[in-house]
C-alpha cells in the first residue's frame, strides 16, 4: 500500500529537519514530532532547514535574511545545542511548507522559486515572507493545494 499524502509530507518534513541522525528519534506521526518540538529541536535541524530554504541569489530579500534567528540568539542556541519549543515549531513550519511546495511543484528548486517570487494572491509579497506565522503558512499551503488540484486561486 502506498503512503498517504500526509505520510509522504511528514516524511519529507522530517528529512528536511535531518531525520533520525539529527533529531535523535524517528517520529512516525505529527503528534510524535510535536513532542520533540516541545522539548526543543537540535540546533543542527535549524542549520539544515535554513540551508535548504535559501532563496536563489537574485531573489533574496530582507525578509529572507531575517528568517533565521538573530545573531546573538543563534550563537546562544548553537552553544546550548537546542532551540526553544517556539523556535522549533517555527522551524517545523518552514520545513513543512518547503516539503509541501516541493511535492506540489515537483522539485525543491521550483519550490524555492515559488517561495521567493511575489505572488498576486499575497498582495505581491513572496510566500516566504508569510510563513513565519501559522496563518500565513496556511494561506501559502492553500495556494499550493489549489494549484495542485487545478482550482483557480
Amino acid at each position: 500500500m502506498e503512503p498517504s499524502r500526509t505520510e509522504t509530507l511528514l516524511a519529507e518534513t522530517l528529512a528536511l529537519l535531518g531525520g533520525r541522525a539529527v533529531l535523535g528519534a524517528r517520529p512516525r506521526s505529527s503528534l510524535q514530532l510535536d513532542s520533540l518540538c516541545r522539548r526543543g529541536l537540535p540546533f543542527a535541524a535549524y542549520e539544515r532547514v535554513l540551508g535548504r530554504m535559501q532563496a536563489p541569489a537574485k531573489e533574496r530579500s530582507g525578509a529572507d535574511r531575517q528568517r533565521g534567528l538573530a545573531k546573538t540568539t543563534r550563537h546562544r542556541r548553537q552553544t546550548q545545542g537546542r532551540l526553544t519549543p517556539q523556535e522549533s515549531e517555527t522551524l517545523v513550519r518552514l520545513a513543512r511548507v518547503l516539503a509541501t511546495a516541493s511535492y506540489v511543484l515537483g522539485s525543491e528548486e521550483e519550490a524555492r522559486r515559488f517561495l521567493y517570487t511575489p505572488h498576486p494572491k499575497l498582495r505581491n509579497s513572496p510566500p516566504a515572507d508569510l510563513i513565519d506565522t501559522e496563518l500565513g503558512a496556511a494561506t501559502v499551503e492553500n495556494i499550493l493545494w489549489r494549484a495542485f488540484y487545478g482550482i483557480p486561486a
